[in-house]
């Protein structure tokens, strides 16, 4: 106010800053989408070797990001190919411990020791 200045907070949304700076820069993002079209069987298959091919160059020329995107892309494709979906994502259903059970004891090499009478051969 010294100066005929008064201080004011600046209230603005990320969301703004980000589309005014994305727009000053005037990039776009390639997805792909459209030449995804008609992939049944070998168009598919040679799709997948093309973007293969574009993975390595990406990765030769040290543009990890886009290299990843391809890989993963094509892991897409392979999985919807096969018809997976998201069943290998899930992890495996294992047997549950018999470490701390009442009867069970480990000698001194590690091995687990069990009771006579009750408990496992």
């Amino acid at each position: 106010e010294e100066h005929g200045i008064t201080p004011k907070t600046i209230k603005r949304d990320i969301a703004d800053i980000v589309a005014h700076s994305a727009a000053q820069d005037g990039v776009t993002v390639d997805t792909g989408d459209a030449e995804r079209n008609n992939l049944v069987g070998h168009n598919l298959r040679a799709y997948i070797e093309d973007l293969e091919k574009r993975m390595r160059k990406a990765a030769a020329d040290l543009e990890f990001e886009e290299a990843g995107r391809l890989r993963d892309e094509i892991r897409k494709l392979e999985n919807d190919e096969l018809g997976l979906g998201d069943a290998e994502k899930k992890a495996p259903r294992v047997g549950r411990s018999d470490a701390g059970r009442p009867g069970t004891r480990k000698d001194r090499y590690g091995k687990t020791r069990y009771k006579r009478m009750g408990g496992k051969p």
